[in-house]
């Protein structure tokens, strides 16, 4: 997969903010969520699980047909141990299809080159 990185930047810090949007007949349920972090042959480096809702009784649900929104925020050390590309995915409830993927790349950053006289 690469260059590693080192044990000193092997992981990083990443913030992640999502927002669900659940039927308003599902509100009133409790929902399981998955967050797989991986390597791109598929090796599993990190896995989150937890649940939301369900939505109180005592809260306002909007009318039906319009979506009940989850706000969610995550601060989580995402390993990194070599160069390439990882993916992030979110499963739902019993969902074998995550219902959202992004794909994150680390790469080596280099300066760029200066022509002489120009430091």
């Amino acid at each position: 997969m690469g260059h590693s990185l080192g044990p000193d930047r092997s992981a990083r810090q990443v913030g992640i903010g999502l927002r669900l949007l659940v039927d308003v007949a599902e509100a009133r349920e409790a929902h399981r969520i998955t967050l797989l972090y991986q390597n791109a042959d598929g090796q599993i480096l990190l896995r989150m699980n937890g649940t939301f809702g369900p939505v109180g009784p005592e809260q306002p649900l909007p009318p039906p047909g319009h979506p009940y929104g989850v706000s969610m925020a995550f601060n989580v050390p995402l390993p990194m141990p070599a160069y390439g590309d990882y993916s992030l995915e979110l499963f739902l409830d019993d969902h074998a299809e995550a219902a959202k993927s992004i794909t994150l790349t680390v790469a080596e950053v280099t300066a760029p080159h200066q022509p002489p006289g120009n430091a």
